[in-house]
């Protein structure tokens, strides 16, 4: 049984050119070497994100296969839509095609009116596992939980599937792309450079994250063992020559002592790296910690420099924690990034509020 997983294409244009994908889709590469793990060896993955459409239809067209899995992001999702018309257009229509990923979890329906005959809500690692043994050998589809699917028209979705625990997972398949094709994170001091995820969600509820996507069950909040990471981080270094990392992890540190035994497994390497940190949980120690371990430069989501927005999104973060993170992590000489949102809106006693560059409204 052959099975190529996909990730989509866009069909927007942006304003300032093509967007590049600057790092391997780890979400497929995830549910390959879970399949692989599992006994199904005949995957190949295609990057439509970096390809583009024009050589992802080309692919999809030459190639035979018996599953088609695609994952979307909002950005992707008309890309994917056009993707499986042409599927049932161009192949047999008896191929299933099966889609996950941030927009199918928060709209399945979207994808189920182009075609699709599955859509996988949440982490797909294992859901994907068992929807294709539930092809290869049968059963009942409505006993697979975290899917949505149609049955003589009418919409089922089954119960959540229960999380992960992210430390059985095998590393990414990056064997089944070309890591070299990436050039990594813009803010780079050494190449090649490429990301990993040393956690799974995010116990705050910041109003504008798409982290309420996820929350399909509980744990909201998992972390990987030092040592977990520490494998990958090895497997990085010596067998694709990467020479910085950078943690795309919601937020590194929520649990302090965590996030400084993974500082340190990371330092045993000698590779540089990054964090994305929270403005309240920055203290000297942890700042000493990363510059030790040769993480240079940290991301901090500020989001805006006006208070009540802060509130009224509840980021739960006030600007005096913000500017005495960031003179903590100068103090290492740790380089420190912004990020920031415009034109915020929330809703308070009823109302809502509208933030504009001259004031809240």
């Amino acid at each position: 049984m052959k099975i190529i997983l996909l990730n989509s294409f866009s069909l927007v244009r942006p304003i300032f050119g093509e967007p590049e994908a600057i790092y391997p889709p780890l979400g497929i590469l995830y549910i390959a070497s879970y399949l692989r793990k599992n006994g199904y060896n005949k995957i190949k993955v295609v990057d439509g994100g970096k390809i583009g459409m024009r050589k992802t239809l080309e692919i999809i067209k030459k190639e035979d296969f018996d599953i088609l899995g695609i994952s979307s992001t909002t950005w992707a999702a008309e890309g994917a839509r056009y993707l499986i018309k042409y599927v049932k257009n161009v192949k047999d229509k008896k191929v299933p095609i099966i889609v996950g990923g941030p927009h199918a979890t928060a709209l399945p329906r979207y994808f189920l009116d182009a075609g699709a005959d599955i859509v996988v809500k949440g982490e797909g690692e294992k859901t994907f596992f068992e929807i294709v043994k539930f092809l290869e050998e049968g059963g009942k589809l409505k006993n697979i939980r975290g899917i949505a699917f149609r049955k003589n028209r009418r919409y089922i979705e089954t119960k959540p599937r229960e999380l992960l625990d992210v430390n059985s997972l095998p590393s990414p398949a990056r064997d089944l792309i070309d890591i070299k094709r990436y050039p990594g994170l813009y803010w780079s001091l050494a190449k090649p450079e490429t990301h990993i995820i040393s956690s799974r969600g995010c116990p705050f509820r910041c109003f504008f994250c798409s982290n309420p996507v996820w929350r399909q069950n509980v744990p909201f909040y998992r972390l990987r063992t030092p040592e977990n990471i520490g494998e990958e981080v090895k497997e990085l270094k010596y067998k694709y020559k990467i020479k910085e990392l950078s943690d795309e992890s919601d937020t590194f540190n929520v649990n302090l002592d965590w996030c400084i035994n993974v500082a340190r497994e990371i330092g045993k390497f000698g590779i540089l790296w990054k964090a994305q940190l929270r403005a309240d949980r920055v203290t000297r120690k942890l700042a000493y910690e990363l510059k030790k371990s040769n993480c240079w430069l940290v991301r901090m989501g500020i989001e805006s420099g006006n208070q009540e927005t802060l509130d009224g999104v509840k980021k739960f973060i006030n600007l005096q924690e913000v500017i005495r993170a960031l003179r903590k992590l100068k103090e290492q000489n740790i380089n420190t990034v912004g990020l920031f949102m415009g034109f915020n809106v929330w809703e308070k006693d009823g109302k809502l509020f509208f933030e504009n560059y001259k004031k809240n409204v």
